[in-house]
């Protein structure tokens, strides 16, 4: 707690929570959960066989999981996000989000219209985006072998016998959401 300059921390066969750090960040971790909160500066994670628990960073945050399920809220600049087995949710999220997740579900929620792109690939899961009913965005989702809808009406549903499709623009301009999923509901 309370560290200041930049901070490496690696670990095996324990839990690690780190909180208010100023400088860059970065953990390496197997069995056992990651917890960081209150953090300013960009933050490295990478983790097996444990949970992640990321809260209130403005730096940039890069997750690289296996078997690890991810939780992160409140989150500054950009999110990049590689996990394999495992859940993967997002909130509050102002910068770019790229989320690469397969075998389990990604859940991206946000509080206020999204100003950055959103790019997910997934297989073998659900994707559910939330966004503010005041939103401005494109999108172009796509999935095989499974479902996608929509609460905004201004989009177009294409279903096809294995491809169903999301597309269109909803107010003017907003950021462009990018959904490849196989699989897995949209």
């Amino acid at each position: 707690e309370d560290i200041s300059g930049a901070t490496m921390i690696i670990n095996e066969f324990g839990s690690i929570d780190a909180k208010r750090v100023s400088g860059a960040l970065d953990v390496k971790n197997r069995n056992g959960s990651v917890d960081i909160s209150e953090t300013s500066g960009d933050v490295k994670v990478s983790n097996a066989f444990g949970s992640i628990d990321v809260k209130n960073t403005r730096g940039s945050l890069n997750i690289d999981a296996r078997m690890a399920s991810l939780n992160v809220t409140g989150v500054e600049n950009n999110v990049t996000v590689e996990d394999q087995f495992q859940s993967v949710k997002l909130e509050d999220v102002k910068g770019k989000v790229s989320v690469q997740n397969k075998n389990g579900n990604v859940e991206l929620r946000y509080v206020q219209p999204p100003r950055n792109s959103i790019q997910v690939t997934s297989q073998y899961g659900d994707v559910t985006v939330v966004l503010p009913p005041a939103s401005s965005f494109s999108i172009d989702a796509r999935t095989r072998y499974a479902s996608v809808s929509s609460d905004f009406s201004e989009l177009t549903q294409r279903n096809d016998a294995e491809r169903n499709s999301l597309t269109g623009q909803v107010g003017s301009s907003g950021p462009e959401i990018r959904i490849d999923n196989k699989n897995g509901g949209i």
